[in-house]
């Protein structure tokens, strides 16, 4: 009779554990305020959704903190900074079976969390939208951050066509450099 409360005891504790494991320790900025409040954000895969999970310790219950509220975050474990953002983001599907027939972008005015991919002068930043859509935004010298964007369509005789926008965008930012590959700058 010993088994049945040290089988239930492992399995209360296997399941607190699975719970806490998408728990990770970082701190969240909220706007107005000078406030850092660190404790455990829920790991998700996308940041689109118009809030984040947050806790205080990993047994406290979790708060929803919409995005409006929110600053910036952070995840110890990726170390990697979130900026909530106020971006140009064109919402046109690249996913094959989704393309539209028409070359034109659907841009689309939204509030989003960015990750931050690389910081200095020119920062790189990268989102993954609500359809699985991967976005890439470039900012120089705390200037307007632009999205390095290209649109895939179905052209004429069903063939796939790509239009890529980022190459106007990124002009600026390798003109210093003495030659220009397609996949860099050489020194």
């Amino acid at each position: 009779m010993k088994i049945l409360p040290t089988l239930l005891l492992i399995i209360l504790s296997c399941s607190v554990s699975f719970a806490q494991k998408d728990l990770l320790p970082g701190y969240v900025i909220k706007d107005n305020s000078p406030d850092t409040l660190r404790g455990f954000i829920r790991e998700r895969s996308d940041w689109s959704r118009p809030y984040i999970e947050f806790s205080r310790s990993t047994d406290n219950k979790m708060e929803r903190i919409p995005i409006e509220n929110v600053k910036m975050f952070y995840l110890k474990p990726y170390d990697s900074y979130y900026y909530k953002t106020i971006v140009d983001i064109d919402k046109k599907p690249r996913l094959s079976a989704l393309l539209e027939n028409t070359p034109g972008r659907r841009i689309v005015r939204d509030t989003v969390l960015l990750r931050l991919v690389v910081g200095g002068t020119a920062s790189l930043f990268a989102y993954e939208d609500e359809n699985a859509k991967q976005h890439f935004f470039i900012q120089k010298n705390k200037n307007d951050i632009q999205e390095l964007d290209y649109v895939r369509y179905v052209g004429p005789q069903m063939k796939f066509v790509e239009m890529r926008y980022y190459v106007e965008i990124l002009k600026p930012f390798v003109a210093d450099c003495p030659t220009v590959y397609n996949d860099g700058c050489a020194l």
